[in-house]
């Protein structure tokens, strides 16, 4: 994701805003000049049932603290395997802003 138009963009679609409840857990942070990772677990409350998500994110800063691109990484295939198991065949995490 790079620029405030794609965050927007991006994130419009994201469980943050359509799910029954999220919880965006830091567990660890590691930072230096200009760059920064977090593992953390995002949780997302979908039809009464928790969607669990480990993810290592990544953020490049620029002088004045903002964030210049962010990037986001987990196992897709557990993620996968995860989504299958609660919702189905057919399930997206994400969805167009209505």
């Amino acid at each position: 994701i790079r620029g405030k138009e794609m965050f927007c963009k991006v994130f419009a679609m994201s469980p943050c805003i359509w799910a029954e409840e999220a919880h965006l857990r830091v567990l660890n942070m590691s930072a230096s000049p200009g760059l920064v990772f977090t593992e953390r677990e995002d949780s997302f409350l979908i039809e009464g049932k928790w969607l669990r998500i480990p993810i290592c994110g990544r953020f490049n800063v620029d002088d004045q603290g903002l964030i210049r691109e962010w990037k986001d990484y987990w196992d897709y295939k557990s993620y996968e395997q995860r989504k299958l198991d609660l919702f189905g065949e057919g399930f997206s995490l994400f969805r167009k802003p209505e």
